[in-house]
């Protein structure tokens, strides 16, 4: 699906060659894993004027749930990854670079997830559970409007920030810190090009220096310079190795119940190893 794309971006820029490989690879990886049906048991949440809460969970409840994450980051990040690289092939970054936000906060939330589980904490736990579960950008400012909010049902809790999901990003890579901040920063620079900013808007302008001041012409067509779609390359293939290796270490992990919460063990050495190999480090990729 991606490799017309792809094909054209090696044309344009064959100085990423070597980025399109792997990007290719781990995606070919990501999109022949399967999908197994699972059971997800009711939930129960505890309503009231702070909003609804969470109650009663169960070891099936969380099982469920990390299959929600392992399989929900997976085809959302699947999905939005043709669009970006089609937007690059045709010469137009601004479009990539949104649909790239979206992409890394999936693949963040595949990170917290595992994150979260790993460290046990009961009430993290479930208050990721029911942002995720029932979380949604309606429940934010909407309920000062009557006419709107009898639209929401009053499950709706507001899903995890995007200052979260990045720090999950930096976390996972580098395991018992906070990371060096990469992801922070990065996603900034994406919201550069997603908000209507002017940075973001400076490849659809020409500018002339004119006495006083510079002449402006704006167009229709986004000037991209090499760097630009590079850095955009970069940046997915980073997200997709984060985001399908926490998706997949969710998929082979085994929860269980520990002191009163719940965690998550490691995937079997076979399986790990293959992550690691295969998506982390793409020890098999070559170049």
């Amino acid at each position: 699906m991606i490799d017309a794309a792809v094909a054209r971006l090696e044309e344009l820029h064959p100085e990423q060659r070597e980025t399109l490989q792997r990007l290719q690879g781990v995606r070919a990886e990501a999109i022949d894993l399967p999908f197994a049906d699972f059971l997800e048991p009711r939930s129960f949440l505890q309503l009231s004027d702070k909003g609804p809460r969470l109650v009663a969970v169960t070891l099936p409840n969380v099982v469920a749930w990390v299959a929600h994450m392992a399989y929900s980051t997976r085809v959302r990040m699947l999905s939005l990854e043709p669009p970006i690289l089609e937007s690059l092939a045709s010469g137009s970054l601004t479009p990539a670079m949104v649909l790239l936000r979206s992409h890394a906060e999936t693949a963040g939330l595949a990170c917290l997830s595992l994150l979260t589980l790993r460290e046990g904490a009961q009430d993290q736990l479930v208050d990721l559970m029911q942002r995720t579960l029932f979380g949604s950008a309606l429940a934010r400012g909407w309920k000062a409007f009557q006419d709107l909010a009898d639209l929401l049902p009053e499950s709706e809790s507001q899903p995890p920030t995007a200052k979260a999901l990045m720090n999950a990003l930096d976390a996972f890579v580098t395991p018992g810190g906070d990371g060096n901040g990469r992801y922070r920063a990065a996603y900034g620079l994406l919201c550069e090009y997603a908000h209507p900013n002017s940075r973001g808007m400076l490849g659809f302008a020409r500018s002339v220096e004119e006495g006083p001041g510079w002449r402006i012409q704006y167009s229709a067509a986004e000037d991209v310079r090499r760097d630009g779609s590079a850095m955009a390359l970069g940046l997915l293939l980073e997200m997709m190795r984060l985001g399908y290796a926490g998706s997949e270490l969710l998929r082979h992990g085994t929860v269980q119940e520990v002191g009163g919460g719940f965690s998550i063990t490691p995937p079997p050495p076979s399986q790990l190893r293959r992550i690691l190999q295969r998506l982390m480090l793409l020890e098999a990729q070559g170049s």
